[in-house]
């Protein structure tokens, strides 16, 4: 989850914005209540930078014009609730669902996940604790961490995020892939 009533900055070559985190350390300027007002549909949104909408202002988000082209449609108040995390996969969403998300009473959840990663990111996450039934009840990941004011780094980050050449050139990721896929083989 991210730290509440808070923004944070996204700055790359391609976009420089600012992202707000409510009280609760959702995505978006507004609060947001545990208990739904009477009448309002809520739907909550789960999923990673895609739903988060890192690159995009807050007013730019999937679940931020989805609650509005709704409002516009329907006669009931809509509630969108963005828990986008950037970086995060399909566990943290299964983690979220059985934790938090019964708190909020959603009418609806929209889980995402993003065929060209998602499924490939669950390598570099480990259960480090187990249900009776062998799903994950904790999640650590292998290449990033907190620190102690809250902020989220890489830990072991592969040189092909680091290297903007690299990460951005067909090449090299073909060529990565391939070497290890040699070494899976062979070892």
């Amino acid at each position: 989850m991210h730290k509440t009533n808070t923004s944070c900055e996204f700055v790359t070559q391609e976009y420089d914005i600012r992202a707000s985190l409510n009280n609760l350390g959702f995505r978006s300027k507004s609060d947001t209540q545990v208990v739904k007002n009477k009448g309002t549909v809520r739907i909550l949104f789960l999923g990673d930078s895609f739903v988060f909408g890192q690159g995009s202002r807050d007013e730019e988000t999937i679940p931020f014009l989805t609650g509005k082209y709704l409002e516009s449609s329907l006669s009931s108040p809509i509630e969108t609730i963005n828990a986008g995390i950037v970086g995060s996969e399909v566990t943290y969403e299964y983690l979220y669902l059985t934790v938090h998300a019964k708190k909020l009473n959603s009418d609806i959840i929209v889980a995402t996940i993003f065929l060209g990663n998602d499924l490939a990111d669950l390598d570099y996450f480990l259960w480090s604790g187990i249900d009776q039934n062998g799903l994950p009840t904790k999640i650590i990941t292998k290449l990033e961490y907190v620190d102690s004011d809250g902020t989220r780094k890489m830990s072991n980050t592969p040189k092909r995020y680091k290297v903007p050449l690299l990460r951005e050139s067909h090449l090299f990721l073909f060529l990565a892939q391939m070497l290890r896929s040699e070494e899976r083989r062979v070892g």
